[in-house]
């Protein structure tokens, strides 16, 4: 059966007893995935003129987070494919915020921004209403119009011209598997602000007001990027991949798998998807003298209810034998 939706054509079937949706893309391509929520793809596009060699940032946000997006759109002077989540309580309110936020981009940034939407379902028993990240992320990644994507999360800070500069290495990822990282920060509230730091700033606060991203409680995160190096480095160097690395990346888009969407809410969601690249022989190598940067702020609400003071014991455990399983999976297909 098929339905017009904001006067756009959707198809949809069923698969297995699972809701899926299919779109015709430029009167040839073809493409489907399962749908949490209704999608719209295209919600608004960016008419601006996006470079050959131009490098998308993937990212995903829901609607609390649109002042995040903007401070991002005024540092990173190119495309930006953004998938924001719309709840179910505010609906209509939320999606003119978007609207606003998009056309005050469009304006007033040199950052070309699309925004597609995913809307939250209603709750009902047995449905699990965290935050569904990874899906979100998927969104954003397929609607990405350029050969080369940067996979952020939207709470940080381009380093100034990075957009620009970061074309210089592109060549890197020119042969075989290779992931470019880019150095991510952590920025004491209080410090200066995060879209003010440069290098100099970045070298000299380093370990003080300024450290490696989460580095204080799970080092295993972001310590492969070698952090004492990079404050040396003038050239991009090799590093080593171990086990729960996240580092936020520069790919060509064609490389990069989808995210496991089985991973809802806070806990492994982003660190799966770097396993999956090492699983599949991705190098990573570090950029010099480029970085992102995010302050500090409360947790999410996903984060309270699996860490937090009322979590639901059952949370955490789930998330870590959903992890094994996942890891298992990826280790036996490479087989």
């Amino acid at each position: 059966y098929q339905r017009r939706v904001h006067g756009k054509q959707w198809y949809q079937r069923r698969v297995h007893g699972k809701q899926w949706y299919q779109r015709r893309v430029h009167g040839k391509q073809w493409y489907q995935r399962r749908v949490h929520g209704q999608v719209e793809t295209g919600f608004k596009r960016s008419a601006k003129a996006r470079a050959a060699d131009a490098i998308t940032v993937v990212t995903q946000l829901s609607v609390d987070r649109l002042p995040k997006l903007r401070i991002m759109a005024a540092r990173w002077k190119g495309p930006i494919s953004a998938a924001v989540y719309i709840g179910c309580d505010a609906k209509e309110q939320d999606i003119k915020t978007v609207r606003e936020a998009w056309v005050d981009i469009e304006q007033f940034t040199q950052s070309a921004l699309d925004i597609s939407l995913l809307f939250e379902e209603a709750p009902r028993a047995g449905r699990d209403q965290y935050y569904p990240i990874n899906n979100l992320r998927n969104l954003a990644l397929e609607q990405a119009a350029t050969a080369y994507v940067f996979l952020l999360d939207v709470d940080f800070v381009p380093s100034a011209d990075l957009s620009a500069l970061a074309k210089q290495h592109i060549a890197l990822l020119a042969t075989e598997r290779h992931a470019l990282v880019v150095p991510a920060f952590e920025v004491e509230a209080e410090t200066a602000k995060v879209d003010d730091l440069t290098f100099a700033t970045v070298a000299g606060q380093f370990n003080k007001a300024v450290t490696g991203f989460h580095t204080g409680h799970f080092p295993k995160g972001h310590r492969a990027t070698d952090f004492n190096k990079w404050l040396q480095a003038d050239a991009p160097y090799l590093v080593e991949y171990e086990e729960y690395f996240e580092p936020y990346v520069i790919m060509r888009r064609e490389l990069v798998p989808r995210y496991d969407e089985r991973f809802r809410g806070y806990g492994m969601n982003k660190i799966i998807h770097l396993l999956t690249l090492h699983v599949l022989g991705t190098q990573f190598t570090v950029l010099p003298k480029h970085f992102v940067a995010a302050a500090e702020h409360a947790k999410t609400k996903d984060w309270e209810k699996t860490f937090g003071k009322n979590r639901d014991p059952a949370r955490k455990k789930y998330i870590t034998e959903l992890y094994k399983e996942a890891r298992s999976g990826l280790w036996a297909s490479a087989i």
